[in-house]
């Protein structure tokens, strides 16, 4: 049987253009790895944010910073995550929601251990401030998602979330130093490398 016209089209297709063609490169469309990038965008600023804040104040004044900071990223995760459970419709979209709810209570029952080790109080932070109010904005925004959307919606957030933490907590241990913070960073960074992975297979499966 002859081949269609459909198929001779899509097979001229696949051939790569000659040397000194005209033909432009074919774009293939990213949609995962565009999110992600705009999460690490984010994830720049902030370091860049949280760089300025901390750099030339003493070990006291960083450690009790960055522990508002972490604090910010744990709650601000979980009232995103709050809200999706009740929510989101998808079975594995629930299931990575609960989970990130206990990851992050988690993360925030260590995070006061550490700062109990230092005797050192949770201070004011800008950058823990503009933290929670990405996060919180997020919140918002699931909010006003129209049912049908919601579970793509709050997947993507957390692809972009943890894109962003992932920058920030390279940051946030360089300035701490070895020691109890920058173990507890190191135990939360893999917490975050793990949910990124979870969240970008997912966002995966909408295209």
């Amino acid at each position: 049987m002859a081949p269609t016209r459909s198929l001779i089209a899509f097979a001229l297709a696949l051939v790569p253009a000659c040397a000194g063609s005209s033909t432009t490169d074919v774009v293939v469309d990213d949609p995962v790895g565009d999110t992600q990038d705009e999460g690490f965008a984010r994830g720049a600023a902030l370091a860049d944010h949280a760089s300025d804040e901390l750099s030339g104040d003493d070990l006291t004044i960083v450690i009790g910073k960055t522990a508002s900071i972490m604090a910010a990223l744990n709650d601000g995760e979980l009232a995103q995550a709050t809200f999706a459970v009740q929510v989101v419709a998808a079975g594995d979209v629930f299931e990575f929601a609960n989970n990130l709810i206990i990851d992050h209570e988690d993360a925030n029952a260590e995070l006061d251990a550490v700062v109990r080790f230092y005797g050192i109080p949770y201070l004011p932070s800008s950058a823990a401030d503009a933290l929670a109010a990405e996060l919180n904005s997020g919140v918002a925004s699931l909010r006003s998602t129209p049912p049908e959307d919601v579970d793509f919606r709050f997947i993507e957030l957390q692809v972009i979330n943890h894109a962003e933490a992932q920058v920030l907590l390279d940051e946030l241990s360089l300035q701490v130093g070895p020691g109890a913070m920058a173990d507890h960073i190191a135990n939360t960074s893999a917490m975050i490398d793990l949910h990124f992975q979870e969240s970008s297979a997912l966002l995966d499966t909408f295209y």
